[in-house]
């Protein structure tokens, strides 16, 4: 199962510089978690048992006023990118709430986004930590794979993701 918005925090992470915040001013937090019939399908990537369907909310504090377009587009080339599920489910756009501060140059942003997240189960030969018995079967949820850069460069400053 790929989570959605845990991808999205770590991309986010890795932008701290070009938003110029440190990483205690950025927090992520889930609300609204419901867990819904997937429609029991089988597909290549196995059965598609759920999907988790949640609300993401990234707290970025003291966030420069002149980065909220930034800050803006940044998750938006984000979920245009990589989350396929959008489109299928009808999602919202991105929420933002913004409120001043003092000193008329720094913000603080609430941005708030939709995700549903699609678990798939495969066949589990042996029980294991992470089985599942149903429907008269072992099952584990089925791994996806999730793309990421490795390595690369980050307000021209290399990283490395391992």
């Amino acid at each position: 199962m790929q989570n959605h918005f845990l991808a999205l925090q770590h991309f986010l992470e890795q932008n701290y510089l070009r938003l110029n915040v440190k990483a205690e001013q950025m927090t992520f937090d889930v609300d609204n978690l419901t867990v819904t019939d997937g429609g029991h399908g089988e597909t290549i990537d196995g059965y598609h048992f759920a999907n988790l369907k949640y609300a993401g909310i990234v707290y970025a504090e003291r966030l420069p006023k002149h980065k909220l377009l930034f800050f803006s587009v940044l998750i938006k080339s984000w979920l245009d990118r990589f989350d396929e599920v959008r489109q299928k489910y009808d999602l919202p756009d991105i929420k933002l709430e913004v409120i001043p501060l003092d000193n008329g140059k720094l913000i603080d942003v609430m941005a708030t986004l939709e995700f549903v997240d699609e678990v798939y189960l495969t066949p589990a030969e042996v029980p294991g930590v992470d089985t599942i018995e149903w429907a008269g079967r072992l099952w584990h949820g089925a791994d996806y794979p999730v793309d990421y850069a490795a390595s690369g460069r980050v307000a021209g400053a290399p990283f490395n993701a391992d």
